[in-house]
């Protein structure tokens, strides 16, 4: 024992408090090691979860903008015709994407912009066990085009922050 300590050399209860020690820094070692872990890959999952919404966003927008020349030429010409119709695509790929990734304003835009495209796809179907061609109006005004159009121009600007885009273009 060294005098005045209390302290007996050689003692097991001597050597264990190092250890004990040594294994609570092993410890928080530890801890800390899979915090950093595992933040860093949240970090990087929402990353990529954010290039995807935005790709997902620069596609759809894509196909609204294809969507808008069609209503802008079919108006300004002031006839239809069902021709030039083509189903959307990217829509219905990569709607559930958007709707994790978008806010409550922005998705009800897009919906209701694609809501206006969907009825208009529905005019160019041919209804089933019919054999005649589908009965498409050729008035863009009296089918609505202009409300639709405008929809389409407000579902392409919701579409903007996800994608990354500072114009409506």
């Amino acid at each position: 024992m060294f005098p005045g300590s209390g302290i007996i050399r050689g003692h097991p209860v001597t050597h264990g408090s190092t250890n004990v020690t040594t294994a609570v820094i092993g410890l928080i070692g530890v801890v800390i090691g899979a915090g950093m872990s595992g933040l860093v890959q949240w970090l990087m999952t929402r990353r990529s979860d954010r290039l995807a919404a935005r790709t997902v966003a620069r596609v759809v927008r894509y196909e609204l903008r294809q969507y808008r020349e069609l209503l802008r030429f079919a108006i300004n010409a002031g006839e239809w015709e069902a021709a030039y119709w083509i189903s959307p695509v990217r829509w219905r790929e990569n709607q559930i994407t958007l709707a994790g990734a978008c806010a409550s304003e922005e998705w009800s835009q897009i919906e209701m912009a694609y809501s206006g495209i969907e009825i208009v796809d529905s005019w160019h179907r041919q209804l089933p066990g019919s054999s005649s061609a589908p009965n498409v109006e050729s008035d863009p005004q009296k089918s609505g085009m202009p409300t639709i159009l405008s929809n389409v121009e407000a579902g392409m600007n919701a579409l903007n922050r996800l994608a990354a885009l500072d114009s409506d273009d």
